[in-house]
């Protein structure tokens, strides 16, 4: 219940932030009212510490991630030299 509610509490958040994952994380960990009174992500240090090290895991596993899919582009499939005889053709 308690993940669920996180969850929700920051999907929330980036709608509230059109989808700047920045500033819904900084609401998420100081609240939307420091956000919009700083008009970005608050000075506060554990904020932008918080924000950061979570920016960082995020863009770390996108990189990963299209790596993946371009290696997996890459492979050529090969089908077996009898593979004609399930489908008819060759």
């Amino acid at each position: 219940q308690n993940i669920r509610g996180g969850v929700k509490y920051l999907s929330r958040q980036l709608e509230r932030f059109r989808g700047d994952k920045q500033l819904a994380l900084a609401a998420y960990n100081a609240g939307p009212g420091a956000v919009l009174k700083h008009d970005g992500v608050p000075p506060y240090r554990e904020t932008q510490n918080y924000v950061g090290s979570i920016m960082e895991e995020y863009n770390r596993l996108q990189k990963r991630r299209s790596t993946i899919k371009l290696s997996s582009l890459s492979r050529k499939s090969t089908l077996p030299d009898d593979f004609h005889i399930f489908w008819g053709k060759k």
